[in-house]
Parts: structure tokens; sequence; C-alpha cells
């Protein structure tokens, strides 16, 4: 309930004028590109799960599952992160991290736990990793993918924002 009461603070502070009122287009991209591609991993691979668990029980490493363990909590952290992003200020961060730090990570690891009495545990987890997706099978390519991203994303946000980058391109 508290972690709730928290994540319902975010859509009044928008309201109430306590956030950005004039969000830069790039903000406005990302955020709603977090919103929609987190709200499709994380109803997806609800979806994919709740039904081949009707079928048979056990370890799940394929589909949205196949190089992600938690495809359904990445999707809801974007989601929550979306509205955090738009808002533009440190408050809404502490109510969608807190969470994540607190109860997400007690539940990763409890499931972690589990699957090791599951069969093809060691390769699964292998060929994934708890929370991102593990591109293309490799923990290299993953790890220059994610890190070139984040790199890029604060130089350009110091820069001012994509169109001042672009701008300075030509």
């Amino acid at each position: 309930l508290i972690v709730l009461g928290g994540y319902t603070y975010l859509p009044i502070m928008m309201a109430s004028g306590q956030s950005e009122q004039n969000p830069s287009k790039e903000r406005i991209f990302f955020s709603v590109l977090s919103l929609a591609l987190g709200g499709a991993i994380m109803m997806v691979s609800d979806a994919q799960k709740n039904f081949v668990l009707k079928i048979k029980k056990g370890l799940i490493n394929n589909g949205m599952f196949r190089h992600c363990r938690n495809p359904n909590y990445l999707g809801e952290m974007m989601i929550y992160a979306s509205f955090a992003m738009i808002s533009n200020r440190w408050i809404p961060w502490i109510i969608v991290v807190t969470p994540w730090v607190c109860v997400f990570t007690v539940f990763w690891y409890a499931k972690e736990l589990s699957y090791r009495r599951k069969e093809g545990w060691e390769q699964y987890k292998k060929d994934s990793y708890m929370l991102l997706f593990k591109l293309w099978g490799s923990d290299l390519i993953s790890i220059v993918v994610y890190s070139v991203s984040i790199a890029a994303g604060i130089y350009i946000y110091n820069l001012g924002g994509l169109t001042q980058f672009l701008t300075q391109l030509r």
C-alpha cells in the first residue's frame, strides 16, 4: 500500500503543476517510448508466463524470457520511469527507485533461489540476465551496447538535448 500510494503521487504531482510544465521534445519522446515499450514488454511477458504455466509447470526460458529472467519487472520499471522522466524532478525518482531496490530485489532473488531447483537452470542463467536482456546471447555485446547507450544519453543530455546535439553535428 505504501508503494502504491507513492505511485499515485506521480500523476497528482504532474496534474497539480509541481512537475516541469514545458518538457523538451526529447523528454516527451523518451518518456512516451519508455511507457510504450515498458507496457508492451510487461503485457507480453505476463501473457506468455500465464499461458505457458497453464500448459506446463517449470522454467520458462523462451520467448520474452529467453534472454531476460524478469521482463515483466523490467516493463513495469520502464512504465514508472517514464513518469519520473517526464516530471524532471528528483522526488519521483526516489518514489519509483525505492520499491525497485527494497521490494523488487527481494522478489528477484527469491525467484532465483526457486529457479535453482528447476531443470535447465544453469544453462538459463548463462543465457540470460536477471533484469536486462542479454543481447545476442553475448556478455561483451550487451555491456558495450548498454554502456554506449548510457554514455551517449548522458552526453546528449548534458549538451542540452538531442536537438542541440544534432545542431552541433552540422
